[in-house]
């Protein structure tokens, strides 16, 4: 294990679990012993103890841990990271394999890896039947192993090397996953950057798939299905919650994306956007 890990070129992973997953000031210390592999990426700074290794982490920073592997959080305050649970791919006699690093340091460069992990999470949470949705998760989330190989496969100057815009959009991605409740425009999410509205625009879209827009409506909503599903909040208090205080027009967006109205959505909390 202090090398990395091995992994089949060739394979599918299924998985287990996959979300957004908070840590309160409660549980900051905790330590935990998966059956499965775990994939995480951080939004916190702190220290992360797998086995006998300790990682100092950054938030962007993505680790992996073995099954059955005790590992540690020593966190200074509380945050959020994505996970996915995940069994291996069986590894024939003679398969081409790659190496996967225990942490990978990707501070202010890990955007695409929150996105997909993003799209693993809403894929996997279609319901059991739906084979398609979760093959296409284990196909995203090989990819995703892949590429964060490749990554590292790069000369370190090269890994570390970032452009200004690139450093803007992260920074504006991280601003909407972490203030999606306030009133954010381009203008405030460009704004000091030296990048026009427009270029900015294009680069975001770009660089993660939508819109800023749309991905600060997205991230309200998904915070909005969380709340409807897991209190007793109004529609009125999870749409002030959400940064849409306006009733109407958060009851529009929401169906517009859910596909149906905030009461029907809260009776059948099992299903998916």
């Amino acid at each position: 294990m202090r090398g990395g890990l091995e992994w089949p070129v060739h394979g599918q992973p299924e998985i287990e679990l996959a979300g957004r997953i908070p840590f309160s000031s409660a549980n900051i210390l905790r330590e935990y012993r998966h059956p499965t592999f775990a994939l995480h990426q951080h939004q916190y700074r702190g220290r992360l103890v797998i086995g006998r290794r300790s990682f100092d982490l950054r938030a962007g920073d993505v680790t992996l841990t073995p099954p059955e592997v005790v590992s540690r959080y020593e966190l200074a305050a509380a945050g959020y990271h994505w996970c996915i649970h995940f069994q291996p791919p069986a590894i024939p006699a003679g398969a081409g394999t790659f190496r996967l690093p225990l942490h990978l340091p990707l501070s202010g460069r890990g955007g695409f890896v929150t996105e997909r992990m993003r799209q693993i999470a809403e894929l996997s949470r279609s319901r059991e039947e739906n084979k398609l949705a979760r093959a296409a998760a284990g196909s995203l989330l090989q990819e995703l192993l892949l590429r964060l190989a490749l990554d590292q496969t790069s000369p370190r100057a090269a890994r570390r090397k970032e452009t200004r815009a690139g450093l803007v959009l992260d920074a504006a991605k991280e601003r909407l996953e972490n203030q999606f409740h306030l009133p954010l425009t381009i203008t405030d999410l460009a704004g000091g950057s030296g990048l026009s509205r427009n270029y900015f625009s294009a680069r975001f879209r770009a660089r993660f798939g939508r819109t800023a827009q749309s991905y600060l409506l997205h991230r309200r909503l998904e915070a909005a299905r969380t709340l409807w599903v897991s209190s007793s909040l109004s529609i009125k208090e999870i749409a002030f919650e959400c940064g849409i205080p306006d009733p109407n027009h958060f009851n529009k967006q929401f169906r517009r994306v859910a596909g149906l109205s905030p009461t029907a959505f809260r009776a059948r909390p099992v299903e998916k956007w």
